[in-house]
């Protein structure tokens, strides 16, 4: 009976071979700190060691708006990046995270975290106010696994809480200034993916602002 059951357990083996199975069971992206970046919570579901080769970030589309003047000097935040993507004006743009080569014990969880900053090069002509991505680790030969599509801020938070601020400090939006937030509201929020809290934030103060324009309008 032994014997019957060792053949029974090769034949298993090769019918159904032991593989590593890596999981993307979390992404956080934080697009709303100072320095931003993205947490991936990995996990091996599989049978063997995962060799992770790399990690990708796939900017899929982008929500644009108004010309770039391209200013000669930007003031960098003292901060170390992981990666930089540098979006030109062709979408969809993958950037490989570098030095992240590891190994995924079978049943293991690990947490990866990944600063990044976009630097936008002089061919691009029109501002990235929020961007569609999703992330794809890459493992053992050929194998990979990828996350959902997230809709993620980069320049609309800032740019409505700088026009809330105004209200109080400042006179009102004019009424080109708010023609332009509401074309910016209208494309961030048609962006297809899961939003991320900074893109919420985004949305609830825009929404604010153009609440405020619209009753102060009424009462002129």
């Amino acid at each position: 009976m032994g014997a019957v059951a060792g053949n029974l357990s090769k034949i298993a083996e090769l019918v159904f071979p032991a593989r590593a199975d890596v999981q993307i069971d979390e992404v956080d992206i934080v697009d709303y700190a100072e320095a931003p970046f993205v947490d991936i919570t990995l996990r091996n579901a599989g049978d063997r060691v995962a060799s992770i080769n790399s990690v990708e970030f796939e900017i899929l589309r982008a929500a644009e708006g108004r010309e770039m003047s391209h200013p000669a000097g930007v003031l960098e935040i003292d901060w170390k990046y992981d990666v930089v993507i540098e979006l030109g004006e062709t979408l969809p743009f993958v950037v490989d995270v570098p030095n992240i080569a590891r190994k995924l014990e079978k049943d293991d969880v690990e947490r990866v975290r990944v600063h990044y900053k976009f630097d936008f090069p002089m061919s691009r002509k029109h501002e990235v106010m929020a961007f569609a991505m999703k992330v794809k680790v890459r493992y053992n030969s050929g194998e990979f696994a990828e996350s959902e599509v997230y809709a993620v801020d980069h320049s609309s938070l800032s740019y409505f809480k700088g026009s809330l601020f105004r209200f109080g400090f400042a006179p009102p939006l004019t009424e080109v200034e708010t023609r332009l937030g509401e074309a910016r509201l209208t494309k961030i929020g048609s962006l297809d993916g899961r939003r991320t809290v900074g893109l919420e934030k985004a949305i609830e103060f825009g929404r604010s602002c153009l609440q405020m324009a619209k009753e102060r309008d009424e009462r002129e």
